[in-house]
């Protein structure tokens, strides 16, 4: 895989997990809403490796309790609840829960329709975000 970006790294993880026995993209998620605001809580299982959309948006990023490892553009990070961060918008990540982790994103929006929200905060692929970014240049998508 030498010569490839991370993001290319990614995808063609996230291609081969598909292939895998026993893979699953299914999280226990629960959804939350409040004025302004929608917050997404996951449940990431021990030994689980998840590879995550592209972020289109700016939002939170909460580990509650647990312990992961996120590969990131600057190499692996093992991050240990409670930890907060700032996602930027373009950020894919691959993650390995070493025990059960509870993980909540925060977004900014007036959208209360879960399906609407998935299309909006987050592309399939680096290229559908890309696409997104030419459709709408100067902002966020």
């Amino acid at each position: 895989m030498d010569g490839m970006d991370l993001s290319e790294k990614i995808q063609r993880l996230a291609t081969s997990m598909f292939d895998l026995p026993g893979h699953t993209t299914e999280f226990e998620v629960r959804h939350f809403f409040a004025r302004g605001l929608y917050g997404r809580e996951m449940t990431i299982r021990k030994g689980f490796v998840a590879v995550g959309k592209v972020h289109c948006q700016e939002h939170l990023f909460i580990i509650s309790s647990g312990e992961i490892s996120v590969l990131t553009e600057d190499g692996v990070k093992r991050l240990k609840a409670p930890y907060t961060l700032v996602t930027q918008p373009g950020a894919q990540r691959v993650v390995y829960a070493h025990e059960d982790t509870v993980v909540t994103t925060i977004h900014a929006t007036e959208d209360r329709c879960v399906e609407s929200l998935e299309r909006t905060l987050v592309a399939r692929d680096l290229a559908e975000y890309e696409m997104r970014l030419l459709a709408s240049p100067g902002s966020e998508v």
